[in-house]
């Protein structure tokens, strides 16, 4: 996607979000850390939002950050309790909630030693 493209759905869908929270533009800018030119540049295709930033929007209005940058959509998060539930039904077995999270944390512990 080009990125006067990608510029383009991002302020929409920033103010798509400012508008459905009743906010103005002033004052979102000021709940998430930015001075409110900077939300206008981001708006009016000028500069786009670091990642960061559209993370502070994303939590801000309880949403994910791939409902700004749609760019986000191809890069899925690891959701460990989607796969095990996925694992489960396919395999037609119910899983104790402590084997659960035993299952959870030797997961964690082997992408955090894969990554360090």
């Amino acid at each position: 996607m080009e990125n006067q493209d990608q510029r383009a759905i991002i302020a929409t869908n920033i103010k798509k979000y400012i508008q459905h929270s009743g906010l103005t533009q002033k004052e979102f800018a000021a709940k998430i850390g930015i001075v409110p030119s900077t939300l206008s540049d981001y708006i009016s295709l000028r500069i786009m939002p670091s990642q960061g930033i559209i993370q502070k929007m994303a939590d801000f209005f309880g949403i994910d950050k791939s409902d700004i940058d749609t760019t986000y959509k191809d890069k899925l998060p690891l959701n460990l309790d989607r796969l095990i539930d996925e694992a489960i039904f396919y395999k037609t077995e119910v899983i104790e909630p402590n084997d659960r999270q035993f299952i959870k944390s030797i997961l964690d512990a082997y992408y955090q030693n894969k990554n360090t």
